[in-house]
């Protein structure tokens, strides 16, 4: 429990793995070792941490290869 400016108690969470007082949102990756906010999965393929900041760019990249396929895929069947 800390105080907030107005002196009224306010509950903080913590993470005791990383020492750091966490959003409700938040949560931590036990692969990158962090907390993260909005925290989806732990990517193998980008070894990092999906969620908050990079969701979009993480849809971009698997649309994007998704596209790839379908452009060999068009390729060899043409050649």
């Amino acid at each position: 429990m800390r105080e907030d400016k107005d002196g009224k108690q306010i509950r903080v969470l913590y993470c005791i793995k990383c020492n750091v007082d966490v959003e409700k949102d938040m949560q931590h990756c036990d692969e990158c070792d962090v907390c993260i906010y909005g925290h989806d999965h732990h990517c193998v393929f980008f070894s990092k941490c999906i969620g908050g900041g990079n969701m979009l760019f993480f849809g971009g990249a698997i649309g994007m290869m998704l596209f790839n396929f379908v452009m060999i895929f068009v390729f060899v069947i043409i050649d």
